[in-house]
């Protein structure tokens, strides 16, 4: 299993359960804010986390264009200067992940695979209403 699939896998865990989701309800929760916004968040944190990877390479990963990848990121990044709360949210998040926090792990949660984390990301793509 290789480095980026490893942090992708921890990314969308955390905001998933730092919004009180499974990974499959965010990612399949459609385009209501309380799905999309951390969907959209964990594209961002992604983006900021493997910045030797492409929106297309981690949007493979997890079983979307690398386009709503790049949406996602730039909406997010946009609120930030505006949303306070969104900001404080995604802080925290970064404290969390970030590599050079002490407690950072590339510990795959239960997962042992490349396809498996595809599975688990992706097995209910966001809805394209």
């Amino acid at each position: 299993m290789n480095k980026s699939a490893l942090i992708l896998d921890r990314v969308f865990h955390v905001t998933a359960g730092f919004y009180g989701l499974t990974v499959k309800e965010m990612m399949e929760g459609g385009n209501s804010p309380p799905f999309a916004e951390p969907r959209m968040v964990a594209m961002y944190l992604s983006m900021k986390l493997l910045p030797f990877e492409n929106a297309n390479g981690i949007g493979d990963k997890i079983g979307v264009s690398g386009s709503v990848i790049r949406n996602a990121s730039k909406a997010i990044n946009k609120r930030l200067s505006v949303d306070h709360k969104l900001k404080v949210v995604v802080e925290k998040l970064w404290e969390t992940l970030k590599p050079t926090n002490p407690e950072w792990q590339l510990i795959p949660f239960g997962v042992t695979s490349n396809d498996q984390i595809r599975f688990s990301l992706s097995a209910a793509k966001p809805r394209h209403d």
